[in-house]
């Protein structure tokens, strides 16, 4: 029987002994037909050699007869590629089994054998909560304003004259009463002098010496007591003369000339009675006006005013302050015209405008405290005035407050913060800051009971980086509201409160940051 490789040429021969011990039979089978192998030059353009070959061969020839030729540069690649995917391969399992412990010691944090039941995901939606707070909170009321002094005064010319001398300028301590500004008095003496002239006129008149008083009697002028005199004799002659007429002693003639002069005689006086009045009337007129000189020659010195009522604050003796001068020696000033500006500052005003809707609230003789850029701690101040009419532009009435002066920060004009302390509630509701929802204008938090939450529109209060006040509706003591997970959360939903392990190693000990 002629054998299978009778007519195989002995380059497959070779081929076909070689390929056994270099490629799997199960990566041969994988990755297809070997791609086909570029012909060399040589082998083009070189004459194929046959080996003269029997035609029959009875036995299979040795394996020493055919020797292994050099591999090709497909198998070499074959080689290099099943050599990289074994590598991989064994990194990829040596990095699961450490990733599991299996390699070495395990290296995970030992946790606790997980419990089937707890495993098992509840329904409804994961939140935290915490109860409600109760703590006794100060109501106050914020607002700001300006700072002035407890008064403030504008002082102006009296009399018109130009500016002779200044005696304190801007920042000076002034005493009540203390001369401030001198003008030149050379045309307000003149003008008194004229004026006494004048008076002394009127008194000669009247042959006085001095102005009459109010007890003064007319009947004491020499001109009304020359005329009663004059009066007191004609009535005697006329009394006379109708004697004699009874008896027939005189005529009808006598008679009625006597009469007639006790007549003149009376109207005489009547009119010096007039006259000495007219004179008493003109002499008063003239000391009115000597009184205007004296008082406007007064004038030239311009004086600190004296307060009337008691002055709060420290510098009791010197309370005021000179804030602004609007003269120079030589200006020439008119009636009405700013000399300076005094302030009394041991005390001052602080003008609050406060929203209406506090009115209520305020009353006088809250404390007040005063914050203001200059000073780090606050001062304190005392409600003294609330204005009754409220403000239509601003909607706002003012409230004065009186802050005592008595450290560095505190100026007139300067801006100031006021929180009025307008009571105490000691069980007032908190909830902390995470709990509160605001949502298109809403502003809400969530109540947990018995698995079930609960929406609560509440107005916030008091708020602070850590908690919020919750002032109406009032929420029960034991109340529990949601912290996390409220914004998935709607009326009436289930929910699962979220428990935490204190020993678990995840939590952390804030007090300690």
């Amino acid at each position: 029987m002629p054998s299978s490789h009778a007519h195989t040429p002995p380059a497959k021969i070779r081929a076909s002994h070689l390929e056994p011990e270099i490629v799997n039979s199960s990566e041969a089978a994988s990755a297809g037909p070997p791609p086909a192998e570029p012909a060399s030059p040589q082998a083009v353009d070189a004459p194929v050699e046959t080996p003269s070959v029997p035609r029959q061969i009875s036995q299979p020839l040795p394996s020493s007869t055919f020797s292994p030729a050099a591999p090709t540069a497909s198998q070499t690649s074959r080689l290099s590629k099943l050599l990289t995917v074994t590598g991989l391969a064994a990194v990829c399992v040596l990095g699961w089994a450490y990733a599991t412990g299996r390699l070495f010691e395990d290296h995970r944090a030992r946790l606790p054998a997980e419990d089937p039941a707890a495993s098992v995901r509840p329904a409804g939606i994961t939140v935290t909560v915490e109860p409600i707070t109760i703590r006794p909170l100060k109501r106050s009321i914020e607002a700001v304003g300006t700072l002035y002094g407890f008064e403030e005064i504008v002082v102006s010319a009296k009399a018109e004259g130009r500016i002779q001398q200044i005696h304190h300028d801007v920042s000076d301590r002034i005493s009540p009463g203390a001369l401030l500004v001198e003008l030149d008095p050379t045309d307000s003496k003149l003008a008194a002098e004229q004026a006494s002239s004048n008076l002394q006129v009127e008194l000669a008149k009247l042959g006085l010496k001095k102005a009459a008083d109010a007890d003064f009697s007319l009947e004491q002028v020499p001109m009304v007591e020359l005329a009663r005199e004059k009066r007191e004799l004609a009535r005697l002659k006329m009394e006379r003369v109708q004697s004699l007429a009874q008896r027939q002693a005189t005529t009808q003639e006598g008679v009625d000339n006597a009469v007639g002069e006790f007549r003149m005689a009376g109207a005489e006086y009547e009119n010096q009675i007039l006259v000495a009045k007219s004179s008493l009337a003109t002499i008063r007129a003239r000391q009115a006006a000597l009184a205007i000189a004296l008082q406007q020659l007064k004038d030239c010195r311009v004086c600190a005013p004296i307060p009337q009522l008691a002055v709060p604050g420290k510098h009791k003796d010197r309370p005021y302050i000179m804030t602004s001068r609007s003269i120079a020696e030589g200006t020439f000033v008119r009636v009405g015209d700013e000399i300076c500006r005094l302030v009394l500052d041991g005390t001052l005003k602080l003008r609050l405008a406060v929203p209406e809707r506090h009115s209520t609230e305020i009353r006088t003789g809250q404390h007040v405290q005063v914050f203001t850029a200059a000073s780090a701690e606050p001062f304190d101040g005392t409600v003294t005035m609330i204005n009754p009419a409220v403000e239509t532009k601003t909607r706002t009435f003012q409230v004065e407050v009186q802050v005592l002066n008595d450290r560095p920060g505190l100026k007139p004009g300067g801006f100031a913060k006021a929180v009025i302390e307008v009571g105490e509630d000691p069980q007032a509701r908190t909830v902390p800051l995470s709990a509160m929802v605001r949502y298109a204008g809403v502003i809400k938090l969530f109540t947990a009971t018995d698995g079930i939450c609960h929406e609560v529109q509440f107005t916030p209060g008091i708020q602070t980086s850590e908690w919020v006040e919750v002032v109406h509706p009032q929420l029960p003591q034991d109340a529990v509201v949601v912290t996390s997970g409220q914004f998935n959360l709607a009326e009436g939903m289930e929910i699962n409160i979220r428990e935490f392990n204190a020993s678990s190693s995840s939590t952390v000990d804030v007090s300690n940051h």
